[in-house]
Parts: C-alpha cells; structure tokens; sequence
C-alpha cells in the first residue's frame, strides 16, 4: 500500500480485545482505511492496550482529530497502534471517544507503508481524560436518547 492509498480491513464496533478482531470474517465485509499516524507501544503496553480495548486511553482523546470516517472516499482515517517490531497492529478510529470505537486487526504491519507518518512514542496510555470530555460525551449521549424518542 502506497502512502496515502486506502487499504482493506474489517473494523468491528466497540470489540472487546485483539482476540475478537482476529476471527475470521467476510470479505466483502471489509472498510477502506488510511493510516494517519503510527502510535508504537512496548510489548507489554501492546499486551495490555490489545487486550482492554474498551478501555479509555488519553493518547486516542489527545489524537481524536486524526481520526475519523471519510464519506467522499469511505474510509476509515485512523491511528495504526503496533510496536517497534511492526508485527501484528490494530487500526483505530475513536469516532471523537477516547476508547477503540471502532476497530481491525492488523496481521502484518510490515505490508503497510508507513514511511513519512507521524510516529507517536510513549503515549499516555492513563485514563486521564478532560473533564470536557465526559461533558462532551454525555452531550452526545443525551442527544440520542432524545432523538430516538
């Protein structure tokens, strides 16, 4: 993949873990992507980040602009999260949460190019968020509810 080209993968919503993203799933299932920055984790900040992924995380709510769904070229702009190694990774798009929102599984980080990218070293993995952030998401959230009466 061509810095800037749109690559495949299946992004589920609100996943648990690495584990679930690892199932197998259809292909014609799969989203359009575009890495827009590269956040390198430790191996066992990896092993704990891939395995709470519906955890909040301070480094998605300081990066929430950098993600985000593009209809003109339906793709998903995200955060590539992996380790220096670039083996397995996990493509995120937040949707402005501070929590994997959406996210796809990355067998190969290797077969990306990632060369030119931004690359994000000892990110704040704390739950630490704003208090403008919980404002912000229980405006979001009451909005719903009201809309969906």
């Amino acid at each position: 993949m061509d810095k800037g080209n749109i690559g495949h993968a299946f992004f589920l919503r609100k996943a648990f873990d690495m584990d679930e993203l690892r199932k197998p799933y259809e292909k014609e299932f799969a989203r359009g992507f575009k890495v827009e920055k590269v956040v390198e984790l430790t191996e066992e900040q990896f092993q704990k980040f891939s395995s709470a992924l519906s955890d909040y995380y301070r480094f998605l709510y300081d990066h929430r602009t950098d993600m985000y769904y593009d209809v003109g070229d339906m793709s998903y702009h995200c955060l590539l999260v992996t380790t220096p190694k670039y083996g397995d990774g996990i493509l995120i798009e937040a949707e402005g949460y501070a929590y994997a929102r959406y996210a796809a599984y990355v067998p190969d980080c290797g077969r990306l190019e990632l060369s030119g990218l931004a690359v994000i070293k000892q990110p704040d993995l704390s739950a630490n968020v704003p208090k403008e952030y919980w404002k912000a998401i229980t405006l979001k959230e009451n909005a719903k509810q009201e809309k969906g009466r």
